[in-house]
């Protein structure tokens, strides 16, 4: 959330491929995060910070797809069409390491604002992303 202020996500959807998955009830903290997951993965995600555990929640796959969040009335909130040449590197694009949007104020969904993580641990779950930096979007409108 780049927001000031916390964001109420009561009845979003998931979305990737022909999968779909509602969020149910929860908040987003001003300025924070909240790792979406399985309910069987939730408990061991609990270290990394604030975590929602989702019945149905879809294998999102290494070489890519549609990722879309909705809000509660069919509103797009954020969309990602992915693939496995945005991790810029063989090695990485093959698991173990998470796709991470270089600058989260820039809402272009497109290869130039998204890399592989540069965490030696293969992501950075709850925090800000190891690749953050200004990547403004210079096309034009």
């Amino acid at each position: 959330n780049t927001k000031d202020y916390p964001i109420v996500i009561t009845n979003w959807r998931l979305k990737f491929a022909d999968k779909e998955c509602l969020l149910g009830v929860d908040t987003i903290p001003s300025q924070g995060y909240i790792l979406l997951c399985s309910t069987g993965a939730k408990e061991s995600l609990t270290t990394y910070g604030k975590v929602l555990g989702v019945s149905n929640f879809p294998s999102l796959t290494n070489t890519g797809g549609n990722l879309e969040i909705e809000s509660g009335i069919g509103e797009v909130i954020d969309q990602v069409n992915y693939s496995d040449i945005w991790y810029k590197s063989a090695e990485k694009s093959e698991g173990g390491w998470s796709l991470e949007r270089i600058d989260p104020m820039n809402t272009c969904s497109t290869f130039g604002n998204w890399m592989s993580s540069l965490s030696t641990t293969g992501g950075t779950p709850g925090l800000k992303n190891s690749v953050n930096a200004e990547n403004p979007d210079t096309r034009s409108a």
